[in-house]
C-alpha cells in the first residue's frame, strides 16, 4: 500500500501491528510516497490475516486470494489480476504464448522469444512464477553432473 500521508500510513501501521501483522514501512523519495510492505513475502497464514481488510470480491481481495489458494486459471483472469503496466515493456501473456510456441524451453528458450522487447530473465521470471502458480504452466528441475560439479536448470512446458 502507499500513500503520500505518513499519517495514513502510520495508522495503517499500528492497526496492523494490533492484529499481529508486522510490515516494512518505508519512504519512496522517487515517488514522493510512503510504503507498506508484507515482512513475510508470500507466507500464506499471514495472506490470510489480510484477507479481513479487503472487502469480498473486489480486485484487491481476489489478488490476494491468488497467492492463498491453489486453484487454476485461465490467462485472462490472470490478466484481470495482473494487468499490464504502463512501465512495463512485456504483458503475462506474451511469456505464455511463448511457451506456447516452443512447447516446452528454459529461460534462455523463452528470453530467445521474448527478444523484441529487450527485458531481464528477472522480469520473466516473475511471470512464470505467476503462469506456475495458477497452473497454466509446469516447471521441471533438469540436473546435470559433471565429473566436477552439478547444476539445475528449470524447464518450463505448458500444462
Amino acid at each position: 500500500m502507499t500513500s503520500m500521508s505518513k499519517q495514513l500510513i502510520d495508522d495503517i501501521e499500528e492497526i496492523l501491528r494490533f492484529d499481529g501483522i508486522e510490515v516494512n514501512k518505508r519512504y519512496n523519495t522517487k515517488k514522493k510516497s510512503w510504503l507498506i510492505e508484507s515482512k513475510s513475502g508470500r507466507n500464506k497464514e499471514y495472506l490470510k490475516k489480510l484477507l479481513d481488510y479487503f472487502e469480498v470480491g473486489t480486485w484487491k481481495y481476489k489478488r490476494l486470494q491468488f497467492f492463498i489458494e491453489n486453484k487454476k486459471y485461465k490467462i485472462e483472469e490472470l490478466e484481470y489480476l495482473f494487468p499490464y503496466h504502463h512501465r512495463s515493456k512485456i504483458r503475462l501473456k506474451n511469456v505464455y504464448l511463448v511457451i506456447k510456441k516452443i512447447k516446452k524451453g528454459k529461460i534462455q528458450d523463452i528470453m530467445l522469444g521474448l527478444s523484441e522487447f529487450k527485458i531481464s530473465p528477472i522480469t520473466i521470471y516473475k511471470y512464470l512464477y505467476l503462469l506456475e502458480k495458477s497452473s497454466l504452466i509446469y516447471k521441471e528441475i533438469e540436473e546435470h553432473i559433471g565429473p566436477k560439479n552439478g547444476w539445475q536448470e528449470s524447464v518450463y512446458s505448458l500444462v
